[in-house]
């Protein structure tokens, strides 16, 4: 983990390039001015012990022992949305910065002596656009530098449906992939009695995503049945480097690595987010049972089945009107599993990270773990709080925190937000899972440098983040 001098991020203007002419930097294009960005992740290489023996010199290639010529990288970013939804907010505390995108693209392409490709990929929400996402966070630019250069280097959306809000809150899809045709560049990936959805298969009817037809998600998990759609990108690399956003969430407690993967799965209707009803109804959609609450979710499920524009329209403006109705008159406010309650999305989460790690290039899950390289990469320099990940407020940390696996990586980050990983079921749950296991170590064994000094988690500085309001009280260390 590596503080960043300065504050907040440099501009796009010269690429995100460095301002300093490294032994080891191979461009022309040098940055006029500080690129603390930059500066910060090639210190954070040095001081992870990375080809030490090189350091200061041109022959310094902290990354090759991860990668070699001729491999494939996936650079697996949070591109979630293309605005912030917080009046007043812009894309610093929503997405993962292309500054530090850009000088972990500079190390890939040492190691490999430019001799790979690169996809830097997302699966954003349908109604995000990713065009203007990318021009907008300066990655098309990048992109543009880098193929001027001679180097492999593409912006891939990984989603298989695209729509838009019109009017009233209705999506109307502008595109998208028959299942049939998804086999091109996705793999049905099946999971089936290893998914930790297992153990409450018996409630899979009523596994939920908002905005999404139910119905598909009944398609893909039912009792004995659990698979998603993988991005063949994702299966077929031979690298990710997962790149995500350190923020609040209002479903899962917080995004970091593990919660990032959500992105490498093509349809969002395959995920489960939160189970209809109430948690003493055996759901955990919200806590205590409320009929307009029950009413407000039948809404919400027959707009998102309508086949008309005219029914999905008023059924959009009687879902409106309940939900108010519930904010008014309900004593908890916990709606579409946006609470600590939530005990589907973590299941959703870890049942990815395993895919990540097992499945074979045909989608096929093994015993044992596939030869993919991964490493972990974390924008922690301005976070978000409050109600992420769709509309958080910035909040600075001045961090870059890097691992080899998620599970240590979003405890420690965890625990500079002020929260206890053990009220975080995404992470509590990624330390006890035995079959097609995620880490084979404890907490207690996780070993924290900050800026080339070790430290013990319990000595980290809390930031003291404010959580999404469905966890406030129920995830702070105090």
């Amino acid at each position: 983990m590596r503080t960043v001098e300065g504050t907040g991020y440099p501009g796009s203007e010269s690429y995100f390039s460095p301002s300093t002419r490294f032994p080891e930097y191979r461009f022309d294009n040098v940055s006029k001015v500080p690129n603390p960005i930059y500066d910060g992740f090639r210190s954070l290489l040095f001081e992870m012990g990375l080809d030490l023996e090189n350091f200061g010199t041109g022959k310094w290639n902290p990354l090759g022992f991860l990668i070699g010529p001729g491999t494939k990288i996936v650079v697996k970013p949070n591109f979630v949305m293309h605005k912030n939804g917080l009046k007043g907010e812009g894309l610093d505390s929503l997405i993962t910065n292309v500054a530090l995108i850009r000088a972990i693209c500079d190390y890939l392409f040492i190691a490999a002596d430019g001799d790979c490709s690169i996809i830097v990929a997302d699966a954003p929400l349908q109604n995000a656009d990713f065009n203007s996402l990318i021009e907008a966070s300066g990655l098309s630019g990048v992109v543009e530098f880098y193929n001027a250069n001679g180097l492999n280097i593409v912006a891939k959306d990984l989603r298989l449906r695209i729509s838009e809000y019109s009017g009233l809150g209705v999506l109307k899809v502008l595109g998208e992939k028959e299942l049939k045709e998804e086999a091109r560049d996705h793999t049905l990936v099946a999971v089936d009695n290893r998914s930790l959805h297992k153990t409450i298969e018996s409630k899979c009817n009523d596994f939920r995503v908002t905005n999404y037809n139910p119905k598909t998600m009944m398609n893909h998990h039912s009792e004995g049945k659990h698979e998603y759609i993988i991005s063949n990108d994702i299966l077929d690399a031979d690298l990710i480097v997962n790149v995500p956003k350190l923020k609040t969430h209002r479903k899962a407690g917080i995004t970091c690595s593990l919660k990032n993967l959500v992105g490498i799965n093509g349809h969002k209707d395959f995920l489960p987010h939160h189970t209809k009803g109430s948690q003493i109804e055996g759901g955990d959609e919200y806590l205590a049972p409320s009929r307009l609450k029950k009413l407000t979710s039948w809404l919400i499920d027959r707009g998102n089945t309508s086949s008309t524009r005219l029914s999905k329209h008023l059924l959009a403006i009687l879902g409106l009107l309940t939900w108010q109705f519930s904010k008014l008159f309900s004593r908890e406010r916990y709606f579409e599993g946006s609470w600590f309650g939530n005990d589907t999305i973590w299941r959703t989460v870890l049942d990815l990270n395993r895919i990540l790690f097992y499945a074979q290039n045909n989608g096929q899950i093994s015993n044992g773990r596939n030869s993919k390289k991964y490493m972990t990469i974390v924008d922690a320099v301005i976070c978000g709080e409050g109600e992420g990940p769709l509309m958080p407020k910035s909040k600075a940390l001045n961090y870059i925190i890097a691992g080899f696996n998620p599970a240590p990586v979003d405890l420690v980050a965890s625990s500079l937000m002020g929260f206890d990983y053990m009220k975080i079921p995404t992470i509590r749950n990624s330390f006890a899972i035995r079959e097609l296991p995620i880490v084979d170590f404890t907490p207690s064994e996780i070993e924290v440098i900050v800026d080339g000094k070790e430290v013990l988690i319990e000595e980290l500085k809390s930031a003291h983040f404010k959580p999404a309001s469905g966890w406030k009280g129920h995830i702070e260390k105090y």
